[in-house]
């Protein structure tokens, strides 16, 4: 026999519960199909800790053509493009 607990709260903290409860779930099923990395833009300087390389190499990959964009004057770069393109030019092969 299953047992059963009733539990007294206000709406408004049980809407919130289930909120938030939601929330993380759909937060869950993002990172593991990995739809927030691949949206994420990141500076210069956060691209080369994410690649391990120095802001030098990076400008060298965007002006052999690693896609960027620029916002106010700044290049961001794309996670998911960059990753393409390293894949493509067959740098960093064994990294993704």
């Amino acid at each position: 026999m299953e047992s059963t607990m009733m539990i007294n709260i206000p709406i408004n903290e049980f809407k919130n519960f289930m909120i938030e409860a939601i929330r993380n779930e759909i937060q869950a099923i993002k990172n593991g199909i990995g739809l927030e990395k691949e949206d994420k833009l990141l500076s210069r300087n956060e691209l080369a800790k994410y690649l391990g390389v120095t802001t030098a190499s990076i400008t060298t990959y965007k002006n052999d053509g690693m896609p960027f964009l620029l916002v106010k004057r700044r290049p961001y770069f794309k996670i998911s493009q960059v990753e393409a393109y390293m894949f493509k030019k067959k740098e960093f092969k064994n990294r993704f």
